[in-house]
């Protein structure tokens, strides 16, 4: 007899308009309903029905603290994915008060389930003044995967035992695009814009 699916719940800065968070979703769909015994996922997003459409899965609104809470009582896990979360201008879109990472993380505390951060990256401003919620968030952390050395070592400066955290790649390396269709048409001209980290040092031309 097939053990029945588990239940995961996926908390991040979805439904928001930012792809790179979008394409961490995706990822994490493909992942886990390919795995050998397939999970039942549920987000939490900020564009319930069209995440919902999008990746056939159910979606919690992060402005429905109930369901939500229901939601993360009947899982087994609880994962937050992506950086977008520990970004404090994100507090302002996602709850207006608490840093966003904080509901779901005690969310999984008050109901006694694993907690995952993953594919984080904490090098941005005012990472700082979150210091105390992010200890304490990472302390109950069952596990933690960052995207660079930077974020390990700051972990492990709040104290935050280094054989729980992992450094790896960034879960939206993890998706695998569909092929492309008839694609989409536009009017020319068209420009492509990529956006670059001015800080990094840019090698002059030969």
């Amino acid at each position: 007899m097939r053990a029945p699916s588990k239940q995961i719940v996926i908390a991040g800065y979805f439904g928001f308009g930012s792809a790179g968070d979008e394409a961490i979703l995706a990822s994490l769909c493909e992942v886990f309903r390919g795995a050998a015994q397939p999970f039942r996922l549920v987000a939490i997003s900020g564009n319930s029905p069209e995440n919902a459409a999008t990746y056939d899965l159910p979606v919690c609104d992060w402005s429905d603290a109930a369901v939500i809470s229901e939601t993360v009582r009947l899982s087994d896990a609880v994962v937050i994915a992506g950086s977008s979360l520990f970004d404090p201008s994100a507090a302002a879109v996602v709850t207006t008060t608490q840093p966003a990472f904080l509901a779901p993380a005690v969310l999984s505390a008050i109901h006694h389930k694993p907690l995952l951060l993953y594919g984080i990256s904490l090098d941005g401003p005012g990472v700082k003044d979150m210091h105390p919620a992010l200890r304490a968030v990472c302390r109950a952390a069952a596990l933690i995967t960052v995207c660079d050395q930077i974020t390990f070592d700051l972990l492990v400066s709040f104290g935050i035992t280094a054989s729980k955290i992992a450094v790896t790649a960034d879960p939206v390396w993890m998706w695998a695009p569909r092929a492309p269709g008839r694609g989409i048409s536009l009017p020319k001209p068209v420009l492509g814009v990529a956006l670059a980290n001015d800080e990094l040092p840019i090698p002059e031309a030969d």
